[in-house]
């Protein structure tokens, strides 16, 4: 099924049910105890977000899901405005967000979706997240291009803004690893060229856009935004779910393959082969 105006609708309601189903799952997906290489995303995100981040202030977290990200901001002492299109994952957040006393700094929640942030005045916040993929569910391109807008027109300038997606290269492993039955299916060809993955295939992951790295960079170029990074979360840890374990068995290898991992992860050889990849920038 290609992504056309008229199905677009449909395909974005089957993705939000998708997430309305899996909140718990989702919140967990970060997590050592659950995925190593899903952590190594979590982990190498945490990495630039401290790098980058201002020392205080209000953040909005777009596409927040059930909240892993803003919880995380909230410890760190920063306020955190979440948004997300999926009600079971903003009740999640907010449950946790009182579990954890942390609602002060929760400041507010919202429904929505980051393509329309119209309840968000321009130059609002000190810095823009969007992060684990949110972009890359929007399946059609205009659409993504207007999230972008908005993504940068609620930032302040001079505030930093993070955007993570899916990778298109990234599958090729994965039929490698994962997938070989799906290596001949039709899709693939047209996947390959257009980055537009279409559910039902791979076991039943939702609709996503995979993007290459340089189509990411397009997509904020010349809209205010100095690129500041654009860096591989899971790097050479995509779809290598057993060695991570066989490595994580041994404290001192793992902790200093995690340097490792994030000293390689800016190299252009290494993003777009990752699972996901993390545009860094600054509204100017």
């Amino acid at each position: 099924m290609a992504v056309t105006k008229h199905n677009y609708h449909k395909i974005h309601d089957e993705v939000r049910e998708t997430y309305q189903n899996h909140t718990r799952a989702e919140f967990h997906r970060l997590t050592k105890q659950h995925n190593l290489k899903s952590y190594l995303e979590f982990y190498t995100t945490m990495h630039y977000l401290r790098k980058y981040l201002p020392k205080g202030g209000t953040i909005l977290d777009a596409g927040s899901g059930p909240g892993r990200y803003s919880l995380e901001l909230a410890r760190m002492g920063y306020h955190v405005v979440a948004l997300d299109a999926a009600e079971n994952s903003i009740r999640f957040l907010e449950q946790r967000a009182r579990r954890l006393g942390l609602s002060d700094k929760v400041q507010k929640t919202v429904i929505g979706r980051i393509e329309d942030l119209s309840i968000f005045d321009d130059n609002q916040f000190d810095a823009v997240l969007c992060l684990g993929g949110p972009l890359s569910h929007i399946m059609e391109k205009r659409l993504r291009q207007n999230a972008a807008r908005e993504l940068l027109r609620v930032a302040k300038t001079g505030a930093p803004v993070f955007v993570s997606v899916m990778s298109l290269l990234a599958t090729v492993k994965g039929f490698l690893k994962l997938f070989q039955n799906e290596v001949t299916a039709p899709y693939v060809k047209s996947f390959m060229e257009d980055g537009d993955y279409v559910w039902p295939h791979l076991y039943g992951f939702t609709h996503f856009h995979g993007f290459k790295p340089e189509e990411l960079s397009a997509t904020f170029a010349g809209r205010h935004f100095k690129q500041l990074a654009l860096v591989s979360l899971e790097g050479y840890g995509s779809y290598e779910t057993e060695d991570l374990k066989r490595l994580h068995r041994n404290k001192r290898r793992w902790n200093a393959w995690l340097r490792l991992h994030v000293a390689v992860s800016a190299e252009p050889s290494i993003v777009g082969a990752s699972e996901h990849m993390l545009l860094i920038g600054r509204k100017t």
